[in-house]
């Protein structure tokens, strides 16, 4: 009987370690698949990320091949914008157009050097001009669209991609004018997943499949870049395809799409990022999403400015009814004790100055980094940090290498926010929920009748492990130093968020869904929760 269990027991552990080394260790290949789409023809086009303001496009495309030629981008036939490669195969171009007339809506054609369509023509429209009065504009907001769906040892960190355009194409129904995808495109950390056994086996499950990254080579590397477009075309292009060929996006980076999850501790301290992590950001950038657009009102040699683009800071300027701010709270973080800083000092300037500037109906702060939550992670703008019991406090553990200045540098947004004239309203990502809070306090700051909105917009991407409470044990929090109303309390859900914006108020939709809701519900999801911000009701004591 002995002698059977042992034989038994050797059998059962030389299964677990076969299994072990097909799943982590042997050869995997990733089998594309892009979305298709009625009466329309994509030809050879893999993908199609366009963006916009009242005058310019910035598109950029990727092809299921090389091309040996530049392709042009065709604009109602009569404007030809040459295509810029974005890196050595060629399969991955850009294309900037300017001098349109604002308010138009242009046809756009994909040739080819002989003049023949690489894909069907599709509509793309500019914005009206920022000084011309404008009704209604709607947003589709959401954040943390990435990740690959791939199991690790039985947990689903994300879902799969096909559900993530399911809920991309109900947002669509909305006929949005505007996307906005707010921070975390790509996860494919490098040395923050060495930690943990768990981790280092996520890290060699996508080694497998996708390609090792070499971080003593440069992104563009012959071997890097193979394993680099791997990945970022399983959780960039294959999630959008061409859905979005005709609505202009924003991309906003966050700590991910850096290559790195923030994380600070005594043998690894990610931020500022390395050489990779900037290196991993620009080149993703470059080659699937746009970069944000010039605006009058944004400095022209502001931090993160490279050509006619910025990388970090961006802006929406839909005539004279919105202006948003985007702004990336990683890539120019400081560990300088009081004076550190997430936004840089110049973007800080800007945003203070176009906060109280008052000459648009609604301003929309955008930040990479949420406000008025707290997950205890290490690069927020709060000292509160995941305590021994599980729960999220300052005391009696002290987050390590937090910053002092990062929470005075949120004090400063906020005291700009309760000097304009205009409702403080913040969209925003990053802690995979959906959640509507108002502040009433933060620190000495109190906003009286005229509290700052935090809209969380909800994750698209997010499996059932890979929230909060799944893998810290807790979800969000309110930090101890903030007076927070909860009008939807965080909301663990995979989603995304309906902003219309009009005249006189702001109205806003979020919907939810999980997996176990059923596919079938998505085409008819309606909201988990709805709020109407009047924004004639702005008190005039400040």
């Amino acid at each position: 009987m002995i002698r059977f269990f042992i034989k038994f027991l050797l059998l059962l552990i030389a299964v677990i370690l076969i299994a072990f080394v097909r799943h982590f260790y042997l050869p995997a290949c990733h089998i594309s698949q892009y979305p298709t789409y009625e009466d329309w023809d994509n030809g050879i086009v893999n993908h199609i990320l366009p963006s916009a303001n009242h005058n310019e496009f910035l598109i950029k495309v990727s092809f299921d091949r090389s091309l040996e030629y530049a392709p042009t981008l065709l604009i109602s036939d009569s404007i030809i914008v040459k295509g810029r490669s974005s890196e050595p195969s060629k399969r991955y171009w850009s294309f900037h157009a300017s001098e349109l007339n604002p308010d138009t809506k242009y046809d756009v054609h994909l040739v080819d050097d002989e003049g023949s369509g690489l894909a069907d023509a599709w509509p793309l429209a500019t914005y009206p001009h920022p000084d011309s009065a404008v009704s209604k504009v709607t947003i589709l907001a959401y954040t943390c669209a990435g990740g690959v769906e791939d199991k690790v040892l039985g947990r689903e960190i994300f879902i799969k991609t096909a559900f993530r355009q399911q809920l991309l194409s109900r947002g669509l129904s909305f006929d949005p004018d505007i996307v906005i995808a707010n921070g975390d495109h790509i996860y494919w950390d490098r040395k923050s997943l060495d930690n943990t056994f768990t981790k280092r086996l996520v890290k060699l499950r996508l080694d497998n499949i996708y390609g090792h990254l070499d971080l003593d080579e440069p992104m563009t590397s012959k071997t890097n870049l193979e394993s680099f477009r791997n990945i970022a075309d399983a959780q960039i292009a294959e999630l959008y395809g061409c859905l979005l060929r005709s609505k202009p996006v924003y991309f906003l980076t966050d700590d991910h799409d850096l290559l790195e999850n923030d994380e600070a501790r005594e043998d690894l301290v990610t931020f500022p990022p390395q050489g990779y992590m900037l290196d991993g950001a620009i080149s993703t950038q470059s080659m699937y999403y746009p970069e944000f657009l010039s605006d009058r009102n944004r400095p022209p040699a502001l931090t993160g400015q490279g050509g006619s683009y910025n990388r970090s800071y961006g802006t929406i300027r839909y005539g004279t009814l919105l202006e948003g701010l985007l702004y990336d709270a990683k890539r120019y973080s400081t560990l300088t004790n009081t004076s550190a800083v997430m936004i840089a000092r110049d973007a800080e300037s800007w945003i203070a100055d176009r906060t109280v500037a008052n000459d648009t109906k609604h301003l929309l702060h955008i930040p990479s980094s949420p406000i008025a939550w707290t997950a205890g992670k290490w690069s927020e703008w709060y000292s509160d940090v995941l305590q021994e019991d599980g729960s999220i406090a300052i005391e009696p553990k002290k987050k390590y290498l937090w910053q002092e200045g990062w929470w005075m540098q949120h004090q400063r947004l906020l005291g700009y926010m309760k000097q304009s004239e205009r409702v403080p309203v913040v969209l925003q990502g990053d802690l995979h929920n959906l959640s509507y809070a108002l502040i009433e306090e933060s620190g000495e700051i109190a906003f009286g009748d005229d509290p700052v909105h935090v809209v969380g917009t909800g994750p698209l991407g997010s499996g059932a492990f890979g929230f909060p409470s799944a893998f810290r044990g807790t979800g969000a929090v309110i930090p101890e130093s903030m007076k927070i109303r909860k009008l939807l309390d965080q909301t663990e859900k995979n989603g995304f968020s309906i902003i219309e914006v009009t005249t006189d108020k702001i109205d806003i939709s979020m919907y939810a869904w999980r997996p176990e809701d059923g596919v079938e519900v998505i085409a008819d999801l309606q909201p988990l929760f709805q709020h109407t911000i009047q924004t004639n009701n702005r008190s005039t004591n400040k």
